[in-house]
């Protein structure tokens, strides 16, 4: 697949700024107790901190819906989410973050030349943490799920009935993405079954779009998904720059809001599984990802352009990497949103509108 960066570039996702003549209330919670922290002046910013399993959640709250974006940093690695029109937050002095929380410390702060912007920072420690971040309630409060990848049990109970649709980027006439007699619509397919027996030997049922050499439209890739509804769908595609190229690494994308918790779980897993360059979770309208109406993700696991990564893609134990990744993002994500709906019906169906501005 020629890599669409340039026409691609996710969105950072906006709602109507708070009313910062507003009171809010900002606590941050462990285990049942609450500490709350008061900002200077009027305002307050709330922080909820709570644990469900390997999951550490961070809620901050509003009287009202607010503006906010968040990135992920690497060396050293960190998670960032900046706040608009809450510049008092900078000054808030938050608690230590407590032992074994897959994030080490919180900042707070503001970026050079943004007086009106709020910084708030994780120190994750290690590539390993996996966050999550959605607004719920009206987009009156930002929910991030920390997790941490390594520590997943990953042989957990999983709810009966799951169901999954597979999509192998490409096929027959539609090679996709070439290099050296290698074709993209190859590759995809065996990455795609070796992780359809991965899951079908958890009990999960998977549906592929495609299971040989044949052309199968767009437009009938998005049919078969509407029509079975399963859990997910996930396509999985090789992503290729003009020429050669040393660009290697990772690109994951999504659309609807509801697709961006399941992306993210993917683009952790597989970047911290296969120890290659984040290129990001990145927001596109590809059909694929934008015409189906469960959660949906399109990821590009290396660029076919790449020398030194292209010999890696035609391994088959490196495939077999890719979908032991791929897996373990699923399954995440599965027990992730089962665990939530079970803790927290009423935002189960909430839509994820903060996105990562790459």
């Amino acid at each position: 697949m020629v890599s669409r960066e340039a026409q691609a570039t996710p969105e950072v996702s906006e709602t109507n700024p708070a009313d910062t003549t507003e009171n809010k209330s900002v606590e941050l919670t462990s285990n049942l107790p609450k500490i709350e922290i008061e900002a200077p002046g009027a305002n307050k910013d709330e922080y909820e901190n709570d644990s469900i399993g390997n999951i550490v959640r961070v809620r901050i709250s509003g009287k009202q819906r607010f503006k906010a974006s968040a990135f992920r940093l690497h060396e050293p690695e960190r998670y960032v989410v900046d706040f608009e029109n809450l510049p008092l937050l900078s000054e808030a002095d938050l608690p230590i973050a407590q032992s074994g929380a897959p994030f080490k410390t919180m900042r707070v702060g503001s970026p050079e030349g943004k007086p009106t912007v709020a910084r708030l920072v994780f120190d994750l420690g290690s590539r390993d943490c996996s966050v999550h971040s959605e607004m719920v309630n009206s987009a009156s409060q930002l929910l991030l799920t920390f997790n941490k990848v390594g520590n997943a049990r990953l042989a957990g109970p999983l709810p009966s009935g799951l169901q999954v649709v597979l999509d192998p980027g490409h096929g027959g006439s539609d090679p996709g993405a070439r290099r050296n007699g290698i074709e993209e619509k190859e590759l995809t397919l065996s990455i795609i079954n070796t992780l359809r027996q991965r899951l079908e030997k958890r009990g999960i049922k998977v549906t592929l779009t495609r299971s040989d050499d044949s052309f199968v439209s767009l437009e009938d890739r998005v049919k078969l998904t509407n029509t079975v509804t399963p859990n997910l769908f996930l396509s999985v595609h090789i992503n290729s720059l003009d020429g050669e190229s040393d660009i290697r690494g990772i690109e994951t994308y999504y659309q609807t809001g509801q697709s961006k918790p399941f992306a993210d779980s993917i683009h952790d897993c597989l970047v911290n599984n296969l120890e290659v360059p984040d290129r990001y979770v990145r927001k596109a309208r590809f059909y694929v990802i934008n015409h189906t109406a469960v959660p949906a993700v399109l990821a590009e696991v290396g660029f076919i352009s790449c020398k030194e990564e292209r010999e890696r893609l035609i391994s088959y134990d490196y495939q077999d990497r890719i979908a032991k990744a791929l897996e373990q993002g699923v399954i995440l994500y599965l027990v992730k949103q089962n665990q939530l709906a079970q803790v927290e019906p009423t935002t189960a169906n909430a839509q994820a509108q903060v996105h990562r501005p790459y």
